[in-house]
This record gives structure tokens, C-alpha cells and sequence, in this order.
């Protein structure tokens, strides 16, 4: 005779099967979460907001220092008339930066600095009445006014 009555032994299972899975989920996320905490941590360590701070201000001062250093080639190194005198010698001697020749004698400022040894702002150095420039042309010496 064919048994109506249904096995409640066989069905009791089917609960506990899903408490384990849920318990299993459940510990899962929490090993993520720990795995995600410990990882924050140690990347927080690394991470030391003094260090970064000393760290970033070390850098800043090195290329302050290289912003310096490149202004200055750059400032030493200009030398907008072409007379052979950069702009910081123009300024040291006198002369004039956007002029070749500040004197109008016929030698360019950084010729008469470097070479002939005149006065870049005396036309006539030697006070002879003949401009540094004419006397270089004629061979006289722009520094001795005997030399005509």
C-alpha cells in the first residue's frame, strides 16, 4: 500500500542548506571588508600626510631652484642690441641695452669694453677732438690724444 504520509525527515535539510549558505556569504563580505581595511591601513601608513607634506616641499624648493638657475642663464645670456654685451654688462657699464653703439662713435659697446679698451660713453675717449671710431679707421690710438 502506497505510504500517503510525507517524510518530514527528508525535507528537515533544505533549511540548515541555506543557514550554511547564508553563513558562508556572510563570512565572505566580511573577509572582503577586511582585506579592504587592512589594505587602507597600510596604504594610509605609507602614506603619512607629513611625509607627503615633506616630501612635496623638498620637490617645490628643488624646482624653485631650477626656475632660478634657468632665469639667470636666461638673464645672463640676453643681449637684445648685438654688441656683444650681454644686458647685465650693459647694465654694469652704463650702456645702453637696446643700443649697439651708446657713444654713436662707430665701435659697438662690447668692441670698445673687450677690444679697443675706449669709453663706450665717450665718442672721443681721449678727448681729441676725433671720435673713437675714425681714429681706429685712420690708425691713430683712441686712448692717446697726441695720436691724430
Amino acid at each position: 500500500m502506497p505510504n500517503n504520509v510525507t517524510d518530514n525527515t527528508a525535507i528537515a535539510p533544505e533549511p540548515e542548506r541555506k543557514s550554511k549558505k547564508f553563513g558562508i556569504i556572510v563570512l565572505v563580505v566580511i573577509l572582503i571588508a577586511a582585506g579592504v581595511l587592512v589594505f587602507i591601513l597600510l596604504r594610509a601608513k605609507k602614506t603619512d600626510p607629513v611625509v607627503l607634506s615633506d616630501m612635496a616641499n623638498e620637490q617645490k624648493l628643488i624646482e624653485e631652484e631650477k626656475q632660478w638657475k634657468d632665469n639667470l642663464n636666461q638673464t645672463a645670456a640676453i643681449d637684445k642690441d648685438f654688441d656683444n654685451l650681454y644686458d647685465t654688462e650693459e647694465a654694469k657699464n652704463g650702456t645702453d641695452p637696446n643700443n649697439p653703439d651708446t657713444d654713436a662713435d662707430g665701435i659697438l659697446d662690447g668692441g670698445e669694453i673687450d677690444i679697443t679698451k675706449t669709453n663706450p660713453l665717450k665718442a672721443d675717449t681721449d678727448g681729441d677732438g676725433v671720435k673713437d671710431g675714425r681714429e681706429i679707421k685712420n690708425g691713430t690710438d683712441p686712448l692717446n690724444p697726441l695720436s691724430k
